[in-house]
Parts: C-alpha cells; sequence; structure tokens
C-alpha cells in the first residue's frame, strides 16, 4: 500500500495516524513475544512497512512518545531476539526494521536523540563474535537490557540505514556534523572489540561516511592516535593488532598519507573533503614506518601485500612534494633529488613483489638491483644515506626467508661480503644480525661446498661471517661492543643452533680480535650457551666448540669488570675430558687468563682461594660462593699458574706448602676426621669429598704430569689412608640397613674411590681392593637368592662392580661365592625417610653393577682362567642364560653388559639357546634404539 493510498483511506474513516500507528505497534509487539522460532517474518514485513507509511503522515508533537514506543517495544525486542538464533545468515525482515529505523533518524525531533540515544550506545556495547550483552540507556526511560548480540548484525543495521538520503537529513536537520563526530569516534572503538571481518567492513564501508569537513582534522588525529595505542599494546584487541593498524592505514592512506587519484579508496571521501583537508603525513612518523617495515617481514602474506601498497602510496603522493624528512632519515624526500629517490624506491617495490614468487627463474635476474639499493645506502646526502638501511635489511629478510635455497644462500652470502651495511651501533638495529642472518646459518645448504672450491678449511660462508662480525664489532663504540657480544651469544642459544653451525659461530668468535668487551653478563651468557647446548651436540663436536669459546673469553674479557667468581664460574663450565684437560694447550690458555687477571687487578689468589674453602666447609654456605667443583678447579688453576716472581699464589714470606696447608689442608681434615666428629654437618663432608675428587680428578685425567701433581701427591701422601677408609666406609654405608639409599651419594664416592686408586697408582702408592671386596661381601653373605635394595646393598653391588672393573688387567678376584642368581627386591619404605627415593634409577644402577660381577665371574668360568675352574653344570648355565635374557628391557642403555654375558654363555648350552641370544641381540638394538 502506497502512502497517497493510506492516506486517501484514512481520510474516509474516522482512524487517525497515531490510531493506526498503535495498531501497528501492538501487532508487532505480539509477534515479538512469541518464541524465536515462532515469528512470522512475513507479517514482520508487513507491519513494519505500514508503520513506516503511518509516522510520516504523524506532526512532531506526536511522533516523539510514538517513536520511543517504536524504540523500546520493538526495535530493541527485535535485535535481541533475532541475534539469540544460531543462524548466520541476516533474518529477511532485518530490512523492514532498518527501514523503520530509517524513517524514524529522518525525523528532526527524533534525529539526536536516536543517534545519542540508541545508535551510539548500541555499537559502544559491542563485544566479541559470540555474544555481548546488549545495554542502552534512553533518557526518558529506563536502562533496557537485551540479549546476546553480534556485531555483524549491528553492522548490517548501519549499512541499511545510513543510506544517502539519511545521511543528508543528518547533515543539514540534525547538526550532522556534532552527531556525525559522535558517531566516528564510537565506531572507532568498535576496533577493539570486533572480529577481523568487521573492521574491514567498518573501515571501508561505514567511518569514511561519518568523516564531514568539520570534523576531518579531528577524525584524523584520532585515527593516528588509535594506531599508536594498539602498535605500542596500550589497547587490547580480539583480533590482532597488525589486522587492525594495516586495515585502518589502508583505507584511510588518502587522509594519513596524502591524495592520490589512483587509490582504490579514494571514492570513499568525498572530493572536497580531500582537497579541504590539510591531512597529517604520517611518513614523518617513525612509528608508521616501523609498521611498514615489520609488515614487510611479516610471515603473512596478506600483510607483507599491505605493506608494499603502503609503500606504494608513500612515494605516489609525493608530486610536487618540495621536501619531506621523519625522524632518523628512514624516509625521506627532496625535489632536488626526485629522480634518483624515484629509482630507489621502485628498485624497493620491484624487489619486494618479486620475492613473493616462488620460482627461482623469476627471482634470480631482479636481484642484481640489490646492489644498486646497497649503493643508494653508501651514498651520502645532507650527512645521511640515500636509503636508510634498514629498508634493505627488510629486502635481505625476504631474500633469506625464500622458499629457494640457492636465492637464500645468495642473500646470506651477499650480506655477509656488505661489510658497510654493519654501519649502525644503535641496538635496535641489531636484531636483523642476530634474528634472520643468524638463524639462516642453522641451514646446511650454506655450508655446501660448489665444484670449483678447495675442500680444504672451512667452507667461504664462515670466514665471510667472520670478516663480517670483525668489521662489525670494531666500528661500534666500546659501550656497545659488549652488549652486541652478550646479545650475539643469546641469540646462539635462543635459536638453537645445531650442532654444525655452533661449531662455525665459536669458531667466527674466536677468530675476533683481541678486546675487553666482555662483562660479568656476557660471561654469564657464555655459561648458558654451554651448559645448555652441550646436552644436545654430538660428542665429536663438544670438544671444538668449547675449545673455541675458550679462547674467545680468554681475548674478550675485560679484567676490570669481571670477579674471581665470574672468571672460575665461567672456566667451570667447560668439560675437564672434552676442553679443559689439565695439562693441554687449553689448560695452559686459562692458566695465562687467570695469571692475567691477577696481573691486571694486583689480587693475590691465596686469599681468595681460602675465603672459598672456608665458605664451602660452612653449614649454610653462601649461594653465590664458588660450587666445589669450580673451587677444586679454581685450586689447580692457581698451582699452574704460579709463578714467584710475580707472587700469584703465594704471599710474600710465606712457602708453597703452607699456602697448601692453609687452603687444602681444612678440606682433607674434614674428610680424614669425620669419623671422630659426629657433631660435622653430612653435607659439610660431602662438600669436603667433592672438591677434595675435584682435584684428584684433574690430575688424573690430565694429559702429562708436572711438578703440581709430584707436589700434590707429596702433601697428600698422609692422607690417603685415611682418605681411603672414610670413602670405602661411606659407600658401603657402614652395614647400617636403616639409611635411605641415595643414588648420588653413592656415584659420588665411587668416583671419589676411582679417582683416589688411580692417584695413588700414578705415584706408585701401594694399595689394594681386598679390603673394598670382602667388606662388600660380608653385606652380600645373606643374599643367596634374594635381597633389599638397602643402602649397603647398595654400596655392595657398586664396589663389586667397580673392582671388576679396576681389575680387568690380570687381577684374579676371589668372587667365587658372588651369588649368580639374586633376585632384587624393594625394601620396605621407613616413615623417617621424607622423600622417596627415584627406585626406577636406582634399580637400573643396582642390576647394571650386579651383572657386572657376574660377567667378571662368567668371563673367568667359562675361560677357565684364574682360581675358578669351569663349568660343568649345563642347567645352571641355561637358568643363568635365561635370567640374563629376562634383564634385556630393565637394564637399558647399559644392556651391551647382558650381550657379553650371552656371548659367554651360549656356547655352554647348545644351539636352542643360540637361538634366543640371536633373539636377544635383536631386542637389544630395538632397545637401544
Amino acid at each position: 500500500m502506497s502512502y497517497p493510498i493510506l492516506v486517501d483511506v484514512l481520510e474516509k474513516s474516522d482512524t487517525s495516524f497515531s490510531q493506526l500507528a498503535c495498531t501497528f505497534i501492538g501487532s508487532l509487539k505480539a509477534i515479538l513475544q512469541k518464541e524465536s522460532a515462532a515469528i512470522s517474518h512475513d507479517s514482520l514485513i508487513e507491519y513494519s512497512e505500514g508503520l513506516s507509511w503511518v509516522i510520516r503522515g504523524l506532526n512532531d508533537e506526536t511522533v516523539r512518545p510514538i517513536g520511543n514506543s517504536i524504540i523500546k517495544d520493538i526495535i530493541v525486542p527485535y535485535l535481541t531476539t533475532v541475534s539469540s538464533e544460531t543462524s548466520h545468515q541476516p533474518p529477511p525482515s532485518l530490512k523492514a526494521i532498518a527501514n523503520l529505523f530509517a524513517d524514524l533518524l529522518c525525523r528532526s525531533t527524533l534525529g539526536v536523540e536516536l543517534v545519542e540515544n540508541v545508535l551510539v550506545p548500541l555499537m559502544t556495547a559491542l563485544g566479541t563474535r559470540e555474544s555481548v550483552q546488549l545495554q542502552a540507556n534512553f533518557k526518558d526511560t529506563s536502562p533496557i537490557q537485551g540479549g546476546p548480540l553480534d556485531p555483524w548484525l549491528v553492522l548490517v543495521m548501519q549499512q541499511a540505514i545510513f543510506q544517502p538520503r539519511v545521511t543528508a537529513l543528518l547533515e543539514a536537520q540534525v547538526g550532522g556534523g556534532k552527531a556525525m563526530a559522535a558517531l566516528f569516534s564510537h565506531s572507532l572503538q568498535l576496533f577493539k572489540s570486533l572480529p577481523a571481518v568487521c573492521c574491514q567492513l567498518l573501515a571501508s564501508s561505514l567511518l569514511p561516511l561519518y568523516i564531514t569537513q568539520e570534523s576531518a582534522r579531528e577524525s584524523v588525529e584520532q585515527l593516528w592516535k588509535m594506531v599508536e595505542e594498539v602498535h605500542e599494546g596500550r589497547v587490547p584487541v580480539v583480533c590482532g593488532k597488525t589486522e587492525i593498524i594495516q586495515t585502518i592505514l589502508c583505507c584511510f592512506s588518502d587522509l594519513l598519507i596524502g591524495r592520490d587519484s589512483r587509490s582504490p579508496f579514494a571514492s570513499l571521501f568525498h572530493t572536497s573533503l580531500l582537497c579541504a583537508l590539510p591531512g597529517r603525513d604520517i611518513r614523518e612518523e617513525e612509528v608508521f614506518l616501523t609498521i611498514v617495515q615489520e609488515g614487510l617481514v611479516s610471515s603473512e602474506p596478506l600483510e607483507r601485500k599491505r605493506s608494499r601498497y603502503l609503500i606504494h602510496r608513500m612515494t605516489a603522493s609525493t608530486d610536487g612534494l618540495e621536501k619531506l624528512v621523519s625522524q632518523d632519515w628512514t624516509f625521506w624526500w627532496d625535489k632536488e633529488h626526485d629522480t634518483a629517490l624515484r629509482t630507489i624506491w621502485s628498485d624497493v617495490i620491484l624487489l619486494l613483489e618479486t620475492l613473493e614468487e616462488k620460482t627461482v627463474h623469476i627471482v634470480l635476474p631482479v636481484l642484481n638491483r640489490v646492489k644498486s639499493l646497497s649503493a643508494a645506502v653508501n651514498t651520502n646526502v645532507e650527512g645521511h644515506s640515500m636509503l636508510h638501511h634498514t629498508w634493505l635489511e627488510a629486502v635481505f629478510t625476504r631474500v633469506i626467508d625464500h622458499e629457494s635455497k640457492s636465492v637464500m644462500k645468495w642473500g646470506v652470502n651477499e650480506f655477509l661480503n656488505m661489510h658497510t651495511l654493519a654501519c649502525s651501533s644503535s641496538p635496535k638495529h641489531w636484531q636483523f644480525i642476530l634474528g634472520p642472518v643468524l638463524g639462516s646459518l642453522s641451514k646446511s645448504v650454506l655450508y655446501e661446498r660448489d665444484a670449483s672450491e678447495h675442500f680444504s678449511g672451512c667452507p667461504p660462508v664462515v670466514s665471510r661471517l667472520g670478516t663480517f662480525l670483525s668489521c662489525f664489532v670494531a666500528k661500534l663504540t666500546k659501550d656497545h661492543r659488549g652488549s652486541f657480544i652478550r646479545q650475539f651469544l643469546s641469540a646462539c642459544w635462543t635459536l638453537k643452533l645445531v650442532d654444525v653451525p655452533l661449531v662455525y659461530v665459536s669458531y667466527t668468535l674466536s677468530l675476533l680480535p683481541a678486546m675487553p668487551v666482555l662483562d660479568s653478563t656476557s660471561l654469564l651468557a657464555i655459561r648458558s650457551l654451554v651448559q645448555g647446548s652441550l646436552h644436545t651436540i654430538k660428542v665429536t663436536l663438544r670438544g671444538p666448540i668449547q675449545n673455541f669459546l675458550l679462547t674467545a673469553v680468554c681475548s674478550l674479557t675485560d679484567m676490570a669488570l669481571v670477579s674471581y667468581n665470574d672468571i672460575f664460574s665461567t672456566l667451570g663450565c667447560f668439560s675437564i675430558s672434552e676442553c679443559l684437560v689439565y695439562g693441554s694447550h687449553a689448560w695452559e690458555q686459562a692458566t695465562c687468563y687467570v695469571k692475567e687477571f691477577c696481573r691486571t687487578n694486583k689480587a693475590a689468589l691465596s686469599p681468595y682461594l681460602h675465603g672459598a674453602i672456608h665458605e664451602t666447609l660452612k653449614e649454610c654456605p653462601d649461594p653465590a660462593t664458588l660450587t666445589p667443583s669450580h673451587t677444586s678447579l679454581a685450586l689447580l688453576l692457581a698451582l699452574s699458574c704460579h709463578d714467584m716472581e710475580e707472587r700469584v699464589l703465594i704471599p710474600c714470606g710465606h712457602s708453597l706448602e703452607d699456602v697448601l696447608a692453609d687452603i687444602l689442608g681444612p678440606v682433607l681434615d674434614t674428610i680424614a676426621s669425620s669419623a671422630n666428629r659426629p657433631y660435622l654437618s653430612c653435607h659439610v663432608v660431602t662438600r669436603a669429598v667433592e672438591v677434595m675428587v675435584g682435584v684428584v680428578e684433574l690430575l688424573v685425567m690430565g694429559t702429562r704430569p708436572g711438578k703440581v701433581d709430584a707436589l700434590l701427591y707429596k702433601y697428600m701422601l698422609p692422607w690417603l689412608p685415611s682418605l681411603l677408609t672414610h670413602c670405602e666406609h661411606e659407600l658401603l654405608r657402614g652395614t647400617q640397613n636403616g639409611i635411605q639409599p641415595d643414588l648420588g651419594h653413592t656415584l659420588l664416592y665411587k668416583r671419589a674411590i676411582d679417582r683416589l686408586y688411580n692417584f695413588a697408582s700414578r705415584f706408585s702408592f701401594p694399595v689394594s681392593v681386598h679390603s673394598l671386596v670382602n667388606q662388600a661381601f660380608e653385606v652380600l653373605q645373606d643374599s643367596e637368592q634374594s635381597a633389599e635394595l638397602t643402602a649397603p646393598f647398595l654400596g655392595a653391588v657398586t664396589a663389586l662392580g667397580w673392582v671388576t672393573s679396576w681389575c680387568k688387567g690380570g687381577v684374579d678376584l676371589c668372587l667365587l661365592h658372588f651369588p649368580l642368581t639374586l633376585t632384587i627386591k624393594r625394601p620396605a619404605v621407613s616413615t623417617s625417610w621424607g622423600v622417596q627415593p627415584d627406585w626406577s634409577a636406582l634399580f637400573h644402577h643396582s642390576l647394571t653393577c650386579y651383572w657386572e660381577c657376574v660377567l667378571y665371574v662368567v668371563q673367568m668360568r667359562c675361560t677357565g682362567t684364574g682360581t675358578m675352574a669351569s663349568w660343568e653344570d649345563v642347567s645352571f648355565v641355561s637358568e643363568l642364560a635365561q635370567m640374563c635374557m629376562s634383564c634385556v628391557d630393565l637394564i637399558g642403555r647399559d644392556i651391551h653388559v647382558l650381550i657379553s654375558c650371552m656371548a659367554y654363555l651360549a656356547p655352554k648350552v647348545g644351539v636352542c639357546l643360540c637361538v634366543c641370544v640371536c633373539v636377544c641381540v635383536c631386542v637389544c638394538v630395538c632397545v637401544c634404539v
């Protein structure tokens, strides 16, 4: 029904427009009161269209109460009902309700109220896509609370009501500038809570309509403020911050950057607005340029594409521009250099666009333009580069991240050859070297050699990296050198460089010229790198990596910025068997390192070592003090670097024997007298044993004997019997069954006995293991068929297992009565133990030691050597072999002991068991894998 016909019908009847409006409102309310599924959208459309015609005939005095009733009783309940539906498609009645809302908005008396009290609160209340509570306050009514509301529903509603005729009425009748500014401000806040699709719809379709000439400058400031807040993380957003920032910058580039008739978004704005608006040129802002550069190196193709568009807009809108300079000259333009700058930026855009291609034959011909960009970086204009080096770094990042290995390899080698690019001393520009460049070194393709290259020495990329680092560090200021090296070491640990790359990176660090750059924090980074990476590196490569890093430490440490604790803690992290071997070149290097520190700081080692030993032997030592192993290393290094002329270790008026008695004497006395000092804490004794073992271990594992060996042997000779007695007693725990088994305690004293016996044998000191064997058999004498895993039993099998390995040189042991078919059981748990031990580790260690003893007996029996006669009982041998096979899955990595045992037993029991042996070996291989 058209409006003229409706007027004619009403004139012929007694019904007024207001009465008919009330009728329509009542009908719509009745429809909306039904369940969501029972609502007739056809009826909603019919009554809504009729009500739209009716309110056109109402005067301004009548429309206000009817309009408020429509808003309260129809529009808000409709939005609440429809948005609670599970369907993701707009309902068919949405357009009719939107037109009804638009007709109310067109009325001059209700326009301002609807904008301020309905539409703006509606948009402000939006949240996530899943659900949000609709809350709106009306001036003449109480607050209305509706149900969940989908953001897309309101956006579709906004699109429906903001038709050109409604916008024109707002501007003409409702004081549109103020109302539109309010809509813009509140709509801009929706970016915080809308999903990405809705943000794009809002920025590309609605927000441009809200900008008028009066509010343009304020709107631009609000847009840029939103960009800054989101980029700095001050405003939390639902979707990604890069998504929001790039959407705003691309859609409003004509306002934020400058007008360009070729821009696809230019049609969103009035021509008069673009011409009259002075605009804010954000090309001068470092935040904007940082956003663009971050987008260029993003892993998301869409973000890279948007950043390339922004670069295009930056350069396309420079027609007629006299001069523009950003902070730090990251981007600049001058009319005098217009041609050269356009050539440079066209090369940048071409490279970035071409690198999106995956085909190598398309990318390679364009890469030669990188050299022209490098020349632009090195060309100075007014004291600054024609092209800021960060843009070239962005191009190199895309080259290094390319899918093609040949393109990536070319990029790394080309960058390392450009020493002049390493010119920035600002730490924020180091991230390219510490990120993409260093990360690319983990790819093995870099170390492949061409057919024309020699295969001797390091790969070419390693020498290039060494030259690049040397030039780069040399150009840094003294304050920045240490910071860069520290971050470089931390990056090596963070990036988890694999074996071969870490060897070459460590090698390049060792090639740096000697300079004082490493402080205590840098040494901490080296300790983290060494201790954290050695567990995942091949055994054959651990030694070279540690030796290279040790060389770097010795040549780069600033002696004025470190302490004794820093030096010995750092040296202590290097393995004494793979790197810092006593008597080796690395040991001499460390000795000179310690001596240089003493000479530089004029500090004697004797007082420091005395204090370190005193702190170690305290009940509660200071956590900052050296560990026992580091203390023993410091003591032996001090003895090695002793020079009578420089008096490094010995104070004036003292002999070397006096110093040893003062430093090492308390340690040995604590161990030897612990049996007569029951009040002495076991933790103090344990730390003393660790110091003693560390010193002896360094000497035993050394490459060649020296003066220090004889000196220490001479001093320790009177202590050796009491030290061995104490260690043997603690290993067997004095046959006390009530003590909780402690694997760490057992391994420490096994190691102590092994090192002391080796130390004594080196100097032909008479020692015998028969006493230890007899004590161990006393523990095992009641264990014929089964034994509980108590502390004495753990010590006994550990001692006998060590004895069998110690006596492999031909010493005949009387293990004739060793129980060969023994079952190890878990003991009853005592309530006084507190924290329960790791039973799996205890059982594994006990089984390994037990089968080492069995292997020794089997070897002697089967070969008929020594005092043991060969076996005649085949059934017993078969039982022992079956027992051996049953332990395959229990013994784990030490399965070679069982394999060796089976190799002796198999010939004794015939062909059947030989088949079982083959099966056992296959299982062993699977377990090892």
